[in-house]
């Protein structure tokens, strides 16, 4: 960016270019919110406590999986894609607001196969390490999950070109190395 007349040096970069910021309650609860869209779009907001181990925070996850297997099941006609925005708590109530994968987000099937095969059933070590992937300044340690909201879609590919695609190993990068 340009920096102001008469300032020592031509050209500035901003820390943070990127990330919306929204409050954060101090004390989470669990609450999964669903908004039906039309032509089977939905989208759900999971919201947990910071801290490590509560009830809240394991029913906030388990719930977390349980709407993304439920749209692995609404695939029988159509594929569905998944975007995914965490919220991680940055301290001072409030939150960073971050997307998780590209634009066209994730094949619903392909979250659940990635979590129970890369990182043994926990959902969190897989949301963490997409997020890492893309937002190297966040420490993740010191900000924890406090929500997930996910928007439910139906992809642009037909599903037979898909499948093709997966018999050939072509479809996703990590089959492609």
């Amino acid at each position: 960016m340009r920096a102001k007349r008469g300032a020592a040096e031509a050209t500035y970069v901003p820390k943070d270019t990127v990330g919306a910021y929204k409050d954060v309650p101090r004390r989470g609860k669990y609450t999964l919110a669903r908004t039906d869209f039309p032509e089977g779009g939905r989208q759900i907001e999971v919201t947990m406590p910071k801290t490590r181990g509560t009830k809240g925070r394991k029913a906030a996850i388990s719930g977390l999986v349980g709407q993304i297997r439920n749209v692995t099941k609404a695939q029988r006609r159509d594929d569905k894609r998944v975007k995914l925005e965490a919220t991680f708590a940055v301290g001072g109530g409030q939150g960073r607001v971050m997307s998780i994968g590209d634009k066209s987000g994730y094949h619903a099937s392909d979250i659940l196969a990635d979590v129970k095969s890369d990182f043994g059933g926990d959902m969190i070590a897989w949301l963490v390490s997409q997020a890492q992937g893309r937002y190297d300044e966040l420490d993740l340690k010191s900000s924890p999950i406090v929500s997930i909201r996910m928007t439910v879609f139906n992809a642009h590919r037909p599903k037979s070109e898909r499948k093709a695609q997966d018999i050939a190993r072509t479809r996703r990068r990590k089959w492609r190395r």
